[in-house]
């Protein structure tokens, strides 16, 4: 079995709180007051340097004798040992392989796929020796491990992570991951007992262990006045790059991230902590990967009233943007006629200078017949056709046609939407029911029907495509529902005999051969299998002259 490379044993080595004896106290204090700024009210790191740079002067004023602190952020937290070093994992310019950092005895210098070098070459352009090997992609990487021994330096958090355990709990009543089935009941520990075991004797975890749950996403473990403070919320890398990446990719940044979590859960940590000076086993499970949501959209005591209220509001503005576009359809004709009447001048000067030049061209052909006629020589030639000519005026139109395709808000969707915000809103509370769950999970099923309603397929209009999978998902009432995966034929758009124009009274029609319309269209991808309403019997032809192929479908009766 080949060893997984981003467990190392020297890559994951606890270490010792720092020494921080020798600095004076006056030092501590102010590189304590500006990490506090930074980590819980969010202070900017230019603000943090300026307030050590202005206490600095302030010392100096004060005692010229006095030792003075840094003036920048990154020594003060350098001095405090609370910075973790992040690793610089080398990149594959080609494939987005990720491999260990150049400290690691596991390190490559080229990648095992593409024969890719990882490095720059040892020697600037100039001919200077780098002092460190550099990746050509970087890609920063803080391993969860070591940001949760940092994590576990502040007062107060060990207990605030172990609350959950004397936390009173009532059924139906969401407050945290541990009013779940899945943390009380399914998650394991590599001994296959419950990892998040709450027995009686078991008050600081299942042999005296830190058990921490973490969602990749959010974290809901910790109470809502520490969720989003800044010291607790860990970014654990920052992907390289110009363009976001592919789902291919994205796993591979995921690898390190994935390993870190496996030897959390399989072997733990030992962290000295408040409890356990001498060191406590900490174990960390993935509970879930939940996207990170921000609702903005409504009050949290909003009732129906509100939403009527918004719903006014939004028509409202809906029909003052009326108003004002039908206020400049009057400037925008004036606009437009104008553009007509300088496209109509340019277009007559281009048609005279293509005119001139046509003529000059035949003027010289004759002169050249003239010549081969007095040679004896019996060829004709006709003149050459004259070049084409570019329409300014369908270039216009197509412009004007691409602006009519923009996607423009159905009348309707305001009441829908608020569906969506009213879901949102339950969703994000401190605390739900199971009433409140069924509630959010009926309005996002009319929300969802609704856009189906309002952008979906014409009623009546037939539209046809290949069935790639059925599959079933399951409702939390128990029932299930059936959908479908399609694919929709693209439609045919070129010349054919008229033949095949009376066949579509037989319903026989014409599409690209191996082709499909974009995923991106309103048909949708997914569907009711209700929806289907026949079968087709499909088969290649040959149309028109150039014997184009394409497939053509007839409808088979029921």
């Amino acid at each position: 079995m080949t060893r997984d490379p981003f467990i190392t044993d020297n890559l994951f080595s606890s270490s010792l709180d720092t020494d921080l004896s020798h600095v004076p106290p006056h030092l501590l204090t102010i590189y304590a007051l500006s990490l506090g700024c930074i980590s819980n009210f969010t202070c900017r790191e230019a603000a943090c340097n300026a307030l050590l740079a202005v206490l600095a002067c302030l010392l100096l004023a004060i005692s010229p004798s006095i030792e003075t602190p840094f003036i920048t952020l990154q020594s003060s937290n350098r001095v405090l040992g609370v910075d973790a070093p992040i690793l610089t994992l080398p990149v594959c310019p080609v494939c987005r392989n990720v491999y260990p950092s150049a400290s690691s005895r596991l390190s490559h210098d080229e990648c095992t796929d593409c024969n890719v070098p990882l490095f720059l070459p040892s020697q600037t352009k100039r001919g200077n020796d780098r002092s460190t090997k550099t990746p050509i992609v970087k890609y920063p990487y803080l391993p969860l491990s070591e940001q949760i021994k940092s994590m576990l330096k502040i007062p107060g958090l060990e207990a605030i992570l172990d609350d959950w355990r004397s936390k009173p709990r009532s059924v139906g009543t969401y407050t945290d991951i541990f009013d779940g089935d899945m943390c009380r009941k399914k998650l394991k520990d590599p001994d296959g007992k419950l990892f998040f075991s709450n027995s009686p004797g078991e008050k600081s975890g299942p042999n005296d262990e830190l058990r921490i749950g973490v969602n990749l996403g959010i974290d809901w473990q910790l109470s809502c006045k520490y969720r989003y403070r800044t010291a607790n919320l860990l970014c654990t890398s920052i992907l390289p790059g110009l363009k976001e990446q592919n789902p291919d990719q994205i796993q591979r940044f995921l690898r390190p991230i994935v390993s870190d979590l496996l030897r959390l859960w399989k072997n733990g940590i030992k962290v000295l902590t408040e409890s356990c000076p001498e060191g406590r086993l900490v174990r960390v499970i993935l509970v879930a990967v939940i996207p990170q949501l921000w609702s903005a959209c409504l009050p949290v005591d909003a009732s129906g009233e509100v939403l009527n209220q918004r719903l006014d509001v939004i028509q409202r503005l809906e029909t003052q943007k009326q108003r004002k576009k039908q206020g400049t359809d009057a400037y925008a004709l004036e606009k437009a006629r104008i553009a007509q009447e300088n496209l109509a001048l340019a277009e007559a000067k281009k048609t005279a200078k293509l005119k001139a030049a046509a003529a000059k061209e035949a003027e010289k052909l004759r002169l050249a017949t003239e010549k081969k006629a007095r040679a004896a020589l019996k060829c004709t030639k006709p003149p050459p056709p004259p070049p084409p000519q570019f329409n300014q005026q369908d270039a216009g139109d197509d412009s004007e046609n691409l602006d009519d395709l923009k996607f423009s808000l159905h009348p309707d969707d305001p009441d829908n939407f608020l569906k969506l915000c009213s879901a949102l809103r339950i969703l994000v509370r401190y605390v739900i029911c199971d009433v409140d769950i069924n509630e959010a999970d009926r309005l996002l099923r009319e929300y969802t029907t609704g856009l189906i309603k309002l952008y979906g397929a014409t009623p009546g209009t037939a539209y046809y495509g290949e069935l790639l999978e059925i599959f079933q998902f399951e409702l939390r009432s128990g029932d299930s529902v059936w959908f479908g995966r399609m694919r929709w034929f693209k439609p045919w758009h070129g010349t054919s005999s008229k033949v095949w124009d009376d066949f579509t009274s037989v319903d026989i029609c014409l599409w690209e051969l191996g082709e499909y319309i974009d995923q991106d269209t309103q048909l949708p991808a997914l569907i009711d299998l209700d929806w289907i309403t026949g079968q087709v019997a499909m088969t290649t032809v040959s149309i028109g002259d150039t014997r184009t192929k394409v497939w053509a479908t007839i409808l088979i009766p029921n």
